[in-house]
């Protein structure tokens, strides 16, 4: 278990061991060179995590849990033998990458009411299952998504000024829920 973490620039590695119950728990993580989650059971941040450089999770065995707001220039979700869950559910955070959400799990983005921003745009195809909350946006980058359910009004918009920020969707469950599409 960690407390709030100043990284003073410096790179931080946590790893706990590949199997259920190493678990990692964390509050807030400021002013990291590289955020790594190398091996744990569950990996959970209850506050904001923000980078110089990356946050990069190599696997996990059950759940990446980022409750707060992500802040990095480089987000990398990989897919491995093991079909771990990640959530980024905080109420804002800023992604500069394009990012490839490759686990094989199940994938939550967004929180009611906030704004998840992937300035390069993102692809979230290979998930179990994806549940999309509040405002998901790029910056005229595409983002794909394959069958999606909605777990709050959703909004997904590429801000595209150039004909690149294509939105692509598979089949939809709104679960009673609002969806709103733009991509301009």
């Amino acid at each position: 278990t960690l407390g709030a973490v100043t990284g003073a620039g410096f790179n931080l590695t946590l790893d706990t061991g590949h199997f259920v119950g190493a678990d990692i728990a964390g509050t807030t993580v400021a002013n990291v060179g590289t955020l790594t989650l190398r091996d744990a059971g569950t990996a959970t941040f209850t506050g904001a995590i923000g980078t110089n450089t990356a946050v990069a999770v190599t696997d996990a065995v059950t759940l990446v849990d980022f409750q707060g707001a992500v802040t990095t220039p480089t987000l990398t979700i990989p897919g491995t033998a093991t079909a771990y869950n990640v959530n980024l559910t905080g109420t804002g955070g800023v992604v500069t990458n394009a990012v490839t959400f490759a686990n094989t799990g199940t994938l939550t983005l967004g929180a009611a009411g906030g704004t998840l921003t992937f300035t390069g745009g993102l692809t979230a195809t290979a998930n179990s299952t994806r549940t999309l909350l509040g405002t998901i946006q790029s910056s005229d980058a595409a983002m794909t998504f394959g069958a999606v359910t909605l777990g709050a009004d959703t909004t997904l918009d590429t801000m595209a000024t150039d004909g690149t920020g294509d939105l692509t969707l598979g089949a939809v469950t709104g679960a009673g829920f609002n969806l709103t599409l733009d991509t301009g």
